[in-house]
């Protein structure tokens, strides 16, 4: 039962004796916070009153109160209790009339309606306000469990429910009011045949043709086929809901298909599927670096949800709750990483795709390597070293471009070689004052001189490999040259090059 009560401002009253919190699923700026109060429970019913949120607490993870078991993980939950003096709620309909001293004022009767269990007093529902706003966050709906065996409940800001043996089912029905926006779907406590206007909540319509509702039209339900069925939200006739059953109508059954839809989407519209991103802020890369990019994923636990990856607004592809950015892969400069969690429940059909969309983006900034070049060594023979220099950068996609001098006259073939930096003497085998630089393993490439010539370059083109930034190779010129030493060969100084981007 819906009631139409306005919650005045909080008052600035004594402090309640425990605050809890009973459900710590996360930061609470990010979920909906649930505050739990009681009335009509002494001092020394404390434990009971724990005990029933407790139930209350167990009762939302059960399958029976889909969707809120589903997407539990959306909730924390806190209980403030605040003694009363004395137990139970107002009977002002009973004989002789029942009245009880407590926190909140709950009483039965409220509106006229018996059953309709609600804080009756503007006293009441200010300090209950302020009660909740004890908690370590609150999100302006609040459930009041009150402590009185006589079946009964009533929502609006406040979701009031007794603590009797319906007490759960009873707390799930007034929920879907405060949290859901949804309305009562049993067909009495009004007379005559509605003839007003439309109505705001999702699950009632005005229109026996059902298009409200029309994505679901024809479809198997939870209940029943989706149609239109008349009597709902008080009248018998001139109102209709959209399955012969559903929680807002009888208790001990599921939300139907609409309502279930509608609760969904509420879930979407507070809290950001997407959990705990990191690490956060601006994402520094050198070259040879990675960085995992990961998320907690709150519905996790649900069978139909995609998780999808981008890179600088690529296409999207499939992923899991983590992600490895690779400076080399990524390339100098700015980029950004965006991850998308997508529910794709059967169960909701009428709703913005956006809605169900939640998205988390990382800024990645790659830095440049430089790329170096340095001469190490000398050439031979020692009176007068060939020598090779350069003025360019080592760089991945670009041409290396190397000059000698010195050459001997007598060189005929000569070639560039390239690999891993080392240094060994080559007097041994005939090299007087050669050493060698490089293991030119790498590469051999051919110099460009006439023979004769003592001048001449050569080319080294590197590949566009991001995997060899940063990477030290080194080139020496080695040359035939009759008469030059004993083995006929000489080598130059070698060029140390660091492989920048």
């Amino acid at each position: 039962m819906t009631l139409g009560l306005a919650i005045l401002g909080a008052a600035g009253l004594a402090s309640a004796q425990t605050v809890t919190t009973v459900v710590d699923n996360g930061d609470p700026s990010e979920l909906y916070d649930i505050v739990i109060l009681g009335d009509g429970y002494q001092a020394s019913e404390q434990s009971q009153f724990d005990a029933d949120v407790a139930d209350i607490v167990a009762a939302f993870q059960t399958g029976i109160n889909f969707p809120y078991n589903a997407y539990f993980g959306c909730y924390n939950v806190h209980s403030v209790f605040r003694a009363s003096v004395e137990s139970g709620a107002d009977h002002p309909d009973a004989d002789p009339v029942i009245t009880r001293n407590t926190a909140y004022d709950a009483s039965y009767n409220t509106g006229g309606t018996p059953r309709c269990l609600y804080l009756s007093t503007s006293a009441g529902r200010a300090l209950a306000s302020s009660d909740a706003a004890l908690a370590p966050d609150s999100d302006g709906r609040v459930i009041v469990l009150v402590n009185d065996s006589r079946y009964g409940g009533c929502a609006s800001t406040f979701a009031v429910s007794y603590n009797g043996g319906s007490m759960e089912s009873v707390q799930a029905h007034e929920w879907g009011h405060s949290f859901g926006g949804l309305a009562d779907e049993y067909d009495y406590g009004a007379d005559g045949t509605y003839s007003g206007p439309e109505f705001a909540q999702p699950n009632v319509t005005n229109s026996s043709t059902g298009n409200k509702w029309a994505a679901w039209l024809g479809e198997t339900g939870i209940q029943s086929v989706v149609g239109a069925y008349e009597g709902a939200r008080y009248y018998a006739t001139g109102v209709w809901r959209p399955e012969t059953n559903c929680k807002m109508r009888s208790n001990g059954v599921h939300f139907c298909s609409i309502c279930r839809e509608h609760l969904i989407k509420r879930f979407h519209e507070e809290v950001n599927m997407i959990a705990d991103p990191t690490p956060t802020g601006l994402v520094s890369l050198a070259s040879g670096e990675t960085q995992l990019l990961s998320f907690t994923n709150r519905i996790a636990n649900r069978p139909n949800h995609t998780i999808e990856w981008r890179v600088d607004g690529g296409t999207w592809a499939l992923g899991s709750d983590s992600f490895v950015a690779n400076a080399d892969v990524l390339g100098t400069g700015n980029h950004l990483i965006e991850v998308r969690v997508t529910d794709t429940s059967q169960a909701v059909r009428f709703v913005a795709p956006s809605l169900l969309q939640h998205n988390h983006t990382w800024s990645i900034e790659v830095g440049a390597v430089p790329g170096l070049a340095m001469s190490v060594g000398t050439g031979c023979p020692s009176t007068l070293p060939t020598t090779i220099y350069t003025f360019a950068t080592p760089t991945i996609g670009a041409s290396f471009v190397l000059g000698f001098f010195n050459m001997p006259t007598s060189a005929t073939v000569a070639v560039f070689m390239l690999g891993t930096p080392t240094s060994a003497p080559l007097d041994v085998i005939g090299m007087e004052g050669c050493s060698l630089y490089t293991t030119g393993d790498v590469a051999t490439i051919s110099a460009l001189f006439s023979p004769g010539a003592t001048t001449g370059a050569g080319i080294i083109d590197l590949p566009n490999d991001g995997g060899l930034i940063g990477e030290v190779w080194t080139t020496q010129l080695a040359a035939i040259a009759i008469g030059t030493t004993t083995l006929g060969v000489i080598t130059s100084n070698g060029i140390q090059m660091t492989i920048g981007n």
